[in-house]
C-alpha cells in the first residue's frame, strides 16, 4: 500500500482543524464569566446595558437574557474585543440613551417601565442619527449572539455537546 502525501496532509489538516476547534469550543464560555481588572467601562453603564438586554430579551419561563447572563458577555465582549473608537461609541451613546430616558419620561432608563425602554431603543433604532442607529444594532446584535451562544440555549435548545461522541475505555468483548 503506497501512501499518498496529498491524502496524509489533508487528513493531517483536518485533525489539527478539529484539535484547535474543540479548544475553541472549550473557551467558547469565558466572555460569559465575571473578569477582574480594571473595567473599560464604568459601573452605572454596565448596569445599563443590563437593563437595555433584559430589554431586548426579557424573562420568559427562566430564560432570558439577564439568566442566560448575557450583560456580562456584552461587557466582557466590549472590553476585551471592541477597538477603543467603538468602545466610546458605545459608552456615550449609553450616557445619550439615559439623558434621552430622563429627558422623555423625567426618570433614568433603568427606572422606566418595559413599554418605555421599548420606546427608547425603537427611537434609537428609526433615528436619522448615525451614531444612535449604530448604537442600537451593535447591542442588538451581539445581546442575541449572547443569547443564542449561551451554554443553557446552546445545550438545551440547540442540544450542542462540546464534544459529541463518548469514550468508552473498558468495554467487555463477547464472542457469538
Amino acid at each position: 500500500m503506497s501512501m499518498n502525501r496529498r491524502e496524509a496532509i489533508k487528513g493531517l489538516s483536518l485533525g489539527l482543524a478539529q484539535i484547535s476547534g474543540l479548544g475553541l469550543s472549550v473557551n467558547a464560555y469565558a466572555l460569559f464569566q465575571e473578569r477582574d481588572g480594571d473595567p473599560i467601562i464604568p459601573a452605572q453603564y454596565r448596569a445599563l446595558i443590563s437593563q437595555i438586554a433584559d430589554t431586548l430579551l426579557p424573562e420568559v419561563d427562566g430564560k432570558g437574557a439577564l439568566a442566560q447572563k448575557v450583560d456580562v458577555f456584552l461587557v466582557n465582549l466590549f472590553e476585551q474585543c471592541y477597538e477603543e473608537d467603538k468602545q466610546a461609541l458605545l459608552i456615550n451613546q449609553l450616557s445619550h440613551l439615559d439623558e434621552r430616558a430622563k429627558k422623555d419620561f423625567q426618570k433614568s432608563f433603568g427606572m422606566c417601565s418595559q413599554e418605555q425602554r421599548e420606546t427608547l431603543l425603537i427611537a434609537f433604532e428609526q433615528s436619522d442619527d448615525d451614531s444612535e442607529k449604530e448604537f442600537f444594532e451593535i447591542i442588538k446584535k451581539e445581546t442575541i449572539k449572547g443569547f443564542e451562544t449561551s451554554q443553557v440555549i446552546l445545550e438545551q435548545h440547540y442540544g450542542y455537546q462540546v464534544a459529541p461522541g463518548f469514550f468508552k475505555g473498558s468495554v467487555d468483548i463477547t464472542n457469538k
